[in-house]
């Protein structure tokens, strides 16, 4: 695609978390400082229906804390993976 960056970067000491199928690994990243890399994981690894409107709701867009937005989002995929776990039973 024309005028399409071919890398993209973070500004130093920025993290991405990666939301993984993996529940532990989401609470390391979260609590534990873990940093993850693309090349640490298979595209099978990642969450692949993810609702933003869930995980991230409007307030966040004005007023928000990093600890609070965690927790929340610790709780959606908890949920979720509860969820999940059931339908597979």
């Amino acid at each position: 695609m024309a005028g399409m960056a071919s890398e993209v970067s973070l500004t130093a000491g920025k993290r991405i978390l990666f939301l993984t199928k993996d529940l532990d690994l989401i609470r390391k990243q979260l609590y534990e400082g873990l940093n993850l890399r693309m090349e640490d994981l298979d595209i099978g690894d990642l969450l692949d229906d993810i609702n933003t409107d869930v995980m991230t709701p409007a307030w966040v867009c004005f007023d928000h804390d990093p600890a609070m937005i965690a927790k929340m989002h610790m709780q959606v995929s908890c949920k979720t993976a509860s969820a999940y776990s059931m339908k597979m039973r």
